[in-house]
């Protein structure tokens, strides 16, 4: 039973620190929730292209 409990703890951790957003349709929700648009664009040092928000830096993973 303490391993449950510890792993249903660890399990709830991770899914708190997980990011905000991991893709480019949570970006634009992200985005939309600022009261931006998303506008996609290739970005910096061939990082994988996700986008950016209006008035907002530019989102790169």
């Amino acid at each position: 039973m303490k391993i449950f409990c510890l792993l249903s703890v660890a399990v709830l951790l991770l899914m708190l620190l997980a990011p905000d957003f991991t893709g480019a349709q949570n970006l634009d929700e992200k985005c939309r929730h600022l009261r931006g648009s998303c506008h996609y664009l290739r970005c910096w040092k061939g990082k994988r292209q996700i986008g950016r928000c209006t008035g907002l830096k530019v989102c790169c993973r």
